[in-house]
């Protein structure tokens, strides 16, 4: 794991370079302090000027420009995308460039699906109603619980006295199919197959214990 980097950087101008990575940058004053680490261009490029460009990531662009020049640098350039993030480049006493970026942020977590939770009175009619009416497929049992699913829908029934009605809403393809099988089982179609002004085709049943679950399919 690297924990450190060791910057070798070439000006002709050491101690206003030390005193801008020290008051601009907060860099411990103990390591500009070795007048090694700042030597004169002309030492190590030949006569050439110096060349280098120290990058240094920040959380917030705006932010570190506006404190930067606050304390008095100058930042003229314009922010422009790096491919690696939004940055912007500041000119350095003594020749290099101090370039400030913005990582890009954190890939955030992938949401896969959502499984509801389903209060019955009975686990084994309410399973049964749910492998008939929506073709799902038992994967766990217990006495006072049922798993079904299929594809990425996954359904938790679990017993309860007196369980509250909930909604719950499906995103399908073949939505005819599914319509099908809840008429042929004699489910509770409480709004008939139909087609929503945004082209979404859609229908609702009831199960034996009131929750209500939509079906619905994209054109």
């Amino acid at each position: 794991m690297r924990r450190a980097l060791h910057a070798l950087l070439a000006t002709t101008a050491p101690h206003q370079t030390r005193a801008f990575l020290r008051d601009h940058l907060g860099l411990a004053a103990r390591l500009l302090e070795r007048q090694r680490l700042l030597l004169p261009a002309e030492v190590l490029l030949a006569g050439g000027g110096p060349a280098w460009t120290l990058a240094v990531p920040c959380a917030d662009l705006r932010l570190a420009i506006a404190e930067l020049q606050r304390a008095g640098a100058s930042c003229p350039g314009a922010v422009v995308d790096r491919g690696f993030g939004p940055a912007v480049v500041c000119a350095l006493p003594g020749g290099g460039a101090l370039e400030l970026y913005e990582p890009p942020a954190a890939t955030p977590p992938e949401l896969l699906c959502v499984q509801p939770t389903f209060p019955v009175r009975d686990v084994g009619a309410a399973a049964a109603f749910y492998r008939e009416a929506l073709l799902l497929a038992e994967r766990r049992r217990e006495p006072r619980l049922a798993v079904l699913g299929r594809d990425g829908v996954e359904l938790t029934l679990v017993h309860a006295d007196a369980p509250a009605p909930a909604r719950a809403y499906l995103v399908v393809r073949g939505i005819d199919a599914l319509y099908a099988a809840c008429r042929r089982c004699g489910a509770s179609v409480i709004r008939p197959l139909h087609r929503r002004l945004d082209q979404v085709r859609e229908f609702a049943v009831r199960d034996p214990d009131g929750h209500v679950l939509g079906v619905g399919e994209a054109e």
